[in-house]
């Protein structure tokens, strides 16, 4: 059971900071891809940043929780800098403009609305498969994908996942997920396990 702490106050608070800080850095790694050309397939980084865009306007309180390789983190939050939490989901977006065509769209109807699932046909892609749930109104309910990352100094992979419920008939992020492993090379792995779920302070 996750020990939950209150915001980062006092001094010996400084592990959760420290290993929180080293998650973002593990799961931001990554230059976000080029969103600059058409949008031929579902805008993942337009759908982030007008969250972001959003949240900094608004009073919101997250309980953060986490793993690091086995240890349990956690702590509640009412100040979060909303561009680094969420710009590892635009890594999401594949949109590139080298990209296209290079991804396969499935789509089904579901009870809610219409379920996208886009598949990489290149093993090299980074973004794996990219999951999106729709409703009736076609307003997102969850995003899921699967990233990989590759180099000469560490590769790793990466689950994302982003929620949503409704305020003010608009879509606003409820909560945000981020899994992986991360490989250094001549390190050991490193596991992260992260989770924010949003409180509105109306």
């Amino acid at each position: 059971m996750m020990k939950s702490t209150s915001i980062f106050r006092t001094l010996h608070n400084w592990p959760f900071l420290a290993c929180f800080c080293l998650i973002s850095f593990l799961i931001s790694g990554c230059t976000a891809p080029d969103t600059t050309g058409s949008h031929r397939y579902y805008d993942v980084a337009g759908l982030v940043k007008g969250q972001i865009q959003t949240l900094e306007a608004s009073k919101v309180s997250v309980y953060k929780s986490g793993i690091l390789n086995g240890v349990a983190l956690s702590a509640t939050l009412d100040t979060l800098n909303w561009h680094h939490e969420l710009d590892p989901f635009i890594l999401a977006d594949i949109n590139k403009p080298s990209w296209l065509g290079l991804y396969k769209l499935d789509s089904s109807k579901v009870e809610r609305g219409t379920t996208l699932v886009y598949t990489a046909q290149r093993d090299d892609l980074p973004v794996r498969s990219l999951t999106i749930v729709l409703d009736q109104d076609r307003h997102p309910l969850q995003l899921k994908a699967s990233l990989q990352k590759q180099s000469m100094l560490n590769d790793g992979d990466q689950e994302l996942e982003l929620v949503f419920t409704e305020h003010d008939g608009k879509p606003a992020l409820a909560a945000y997920m981020l899994s992986g492993t991360e490989k250094v090379t001549f390190q050991g792995p490193t596991l992260y396990k992260v989770r924010g779920d949003l409180k509105r302070i109306y």
